[in-house]
C-alpha cells in the first residue's frame, strides 16, 4: 500500500478535487491545514463535491482550521449530500461548538455516515463563549432521519460543559443504539462542582437514550 502526503502546500481546491477524483479506492484522508486564508477556502458546493470523491473512505480525520471557513457562502449547510459515506466507520473532528457554521457542517457529515463506528471529536480552546445559544439545533425530535445503528464509540476531548455541548452529547447518546462507551475528557479549567453535576445529568437524571449499556467514562485532562 502507498501513502501519499501533502506537506505544507499551497494547492487550490479544483487541483484537491481532481486529485481525490483518481483515488477510487481511498481508505483514510486526512486534511489538517493551519492558515486556510492563504490556502483553500470552500464553499458549501465544494463542500459536497469534496465528499462525491471521499465516497470509499473509511477513516476521515479533518481539523477544525478548514472547517471554520465551510461558512463563507451564506447558503445553509444541506442535510444530506447526494452521495452518502456509507464507508466511513471512524471520523474525527476539530470542532468548536460555539461556531454555527462547525456544528452544521458536523451534523451534515454525521446525517451522511450511516455505518459510523466511533466519533471523536477534538474540541478547539475557544477563550470567551459569549452568550451563544443554538436553540433546539439538538433536539432529537428535530432530527428524526439521523440514525446511528453501528456507532459504538463516543469521544470529546477539552469538553467544557457548556449547555450546547451537553445537549449535542445527548442527541448522539438519543440516537445510538449499540453504544458502549461515551468518554468525555473535561477541559482542566472545568470547576469540580460542575464536573459533578454533569456526571448526574449523564448518569442519574433520565434522558432518551438509545442503548442502556452505554458505559460513561468521565476524566480530566492535565493541565499543559
Amino acid at each position: 500500500m502507498s501513502v501519499r502526503c501533502f506537506y505544507n502546500s499551497i494547492i487550490t481546491i479544483e487541483v484537491l478535487l481532481q486529485f481525490l477524483t483518481n483515488c477510487p479506492l481511498l481508505e483514510e484522508f486526512t486534511l489538517v491545514l493551519f492558515n486556510l486564508k492563504n490556502y483553500i477556502q470552500l464553499k458549501k458546493c465544494e463542500f459536497v463535491e469534496l465528499f462525491k470523491c471521499l465516497s470509499s473512505v473509511q477513516v476521515l480525520k479533518i481539523s477544525r482550521f478548514w472547517i471554520e471557513d465551510f461558512g463563507v457562502d451564506d447558503n445553509v449547510m444541506p442535510q444530506k449530500l447526494p452521495t452518502s459515506l456509507v464507508h466511513l466507520r471512524v471520523l474525527v473532528y476539530d470542532v468548536s461548538f460555539l461556531h454555527e457554521d462547525e456544528i452544521s457542517c458536523l451534523l451534515c457529515l454525521i446525517n451522511n455516515s450511516p455505518n459510523l463506528e466511533k466519533i471523536k471529536l477534538e474540541h478547539f480552546f475557544v477563550v470567551d463563549w459569549g452568550e451563544q445559544t443554538f436553540d433546539n439545533w439538538f433536539d432529537p425530535e428535530d432530527h428524526s432521519d439521523l440514525k446511528l445503528d453501528h456507532l459504538k464509540e463516543l469521544e470529546i476531548t477539552s469538553f467544557y460543559n457548556v449547555g450546547y455541548e451537553m445537549e449535542f452529547l445527548k442527541l448522539i447518546i438519543a440516537k445510538s443504539l449499540v453504544l458502549k462507551l461515551a468518554q468525555i475528557k473535561l477541559n482542566p479549567n472545568v470547576f469540580v462542582d460542575e464536573e459533578i453535576k454533569m456526571f448526574q445529568d449523564l448518569v442519574r437524571l433520565p434522558f432518551p437514550r438509545a442503548s442502556p449499556t452505554t458505559n460513561f467514562i468521565i476524566e480530566r485532562m492535565p493541565f499543559n
